[in-house]
């Protein structure tokens, strides 16, 4: 790729780096998945991990109409059973709190999915429940919204587990 058209697909926020004071924040690298976000969309665990072994970034977002990271594409493609490739995401350093399309993040995803599983684990590793989407509502009201069963006690339930885990 010549440099005048890497510089066409970056997008970059005044930084000399390209990066962003806000972590929360994903910086939209390049118009086109990587070939881990198609792993993660197709919920290929094993081409995922070879991928990771061998170096992809599992924090790269991709904008391709929205904003995506391999994460939230996980979370999307996960049934509410299986979060083995939620889980190896967050394992490699998968940011849990980056922002993408109309500002959800993964638990926005988890909940507006259903997959308990999945909300679990991004809880587990410590994510910000406190984040609003653009119309401001949480993860949690997003589920309460869907009126997903047991969505809402389960992610308390892991809450509460957590507390219980520190006070020992």
């Amino acid at each position: 790729m010549n440099e005048d058209k890497a510089n066409e697909t970056q997008q970059h926020d005044g930084h000399e780096d390209g990066g962003s004071d806000d972590d929360s924040e994903p910086e939209v690298v390049a118009h086109y998945w990587t070939p881990l976000h198609i792993a993660a969309q197709a919920h290929n665990a094993q081409s995922a991990k070879l991928l990771l072994d061998y170096g992809a970034d599992v924090n790269f977002v991709a904008y391709t109409g929205k904003a995506q990271t391999p994460l939230m594409l996980a979370v999307q493609s996960s049934s509410d059973e299986d979060a083995h490739l939620v889980q190896m995401l967050i394992d490699r350093g998968a940011n849990v709190d980056a922002v993408g399309p109309a500002g959800a993040t993964a638990l926005h995803f988890a909940c507006d999915m259903g997959s308990t599983a999945c909300a679990k684990a991004l809880i587990r590793a410590g994510c910000d429940r406190t984040i609003k989407d653009d119309e401001g509502a949480t993860a949690e009201e997003v589920a309460r919204a869907h009126d997903i069963v047991g969505m809402v006690a389960a992610m308390q339930e892991v809450s509460l587990e957590m507390e219980k885990e520190k006070e020992l």
